[in-house]
């Protein structure tokens, strides 16, 4: 697994248990990827952090057990405020029902702390997964989000335009056009409710010698220099 273009990774470790946290860091270390790691040991503290920078954290490791406000009510409030961070619960005294409460609250992961410390080891690469698909997932809301524009301004544009189709009656002499209402109407008026076009008038060299012989002759029989 490669890991995202940012060189580190910002993460918010919640947890009162001094030695869960130096585990942690211990932990984070012997991965691959460079961890910038910030630590809050209350789940208030957390929660106006994470308010004043929502997009500053690549993601947050938060005990349940806390003292004041628990972890999962912090990631309740987190998730009902909109606040874009992964949040993953970690604790040592978790229940099955906790977790599907968790998971169905939004919560992106729940990690037991074990006895043995085998989730220690696990925890770079689920850490990293969360970054990952939170990454993926910001990049089809924009690739959505360019798909919405460019489809409304196209829709915009297509409105704009106004085409011409079917069969028109004609006056073979005047060249007016019948429309809807059976009316005859000049074929240029005709054309310019019906498109974006627009008519400039003149008279073109048939007509011309037609309409104004005399004139016509004279410049055709007018010598060259």
């Amino acid at each position: 697994m490669n890991p995202p273009e940012e060189s580190t990774l910002r993460l918010l470790v919640v947890e009162d248990n001094e030695h869960d946290c130096f585990a942690v860091r211990r932990a984070l270390q012997k991965g691959q990827s460079r961890w910038e790691i910030e630590e809050c040991v209350r789940g208030e503290d957390a929660l106006e952090r994470i308010r004043k920078k929502p997009f500053h954290y690549h993601v947050a490791l938060i005990d349940h057990g806390l003292p004041g406000m628990s972890g999962l009510v912090l990631c309740k409030r987190l998730l009902a405020e909109g606040i874009p961070v992964p949040l993953a619960i970690i604790t040592g005294g978790g229940s099955e029902e906790l977790a599907v409460e968790a998971l169905r609250a939004g919560v992106a992961d729940y990690i037991i702390k074990d006895p043995g410390q085998g989730y220690l080891q696990q925890l770079p690469v689920v850490l990293l997964d969360l970054v990952r698909k939170r990454e993926d997932l910001s990049a089809r809301r924009q690739m959505e989000v360019e798909r919405d524009k460019m489809i409304h301004e196209l829709k915009e544009t297509l409105t704009k335009v106004k085409t011409l189709s079917g069969l028109l009656s004609i006056c073979a002499r005047c060249k007016k056009v019948r429309n809807e209402s059976g009316d005859w109407t000049p074929i240029e008026i005709y054309i310019r409710d019906r498109s974006d076009a627009t008519f400039s008038h003149g008279i073109c060299p048939d007509c011309a010698r037609e309409l104004y012989p005399d004139i016509c002759d004279c410049e055709e029989d007018s010598p060259t220099e």
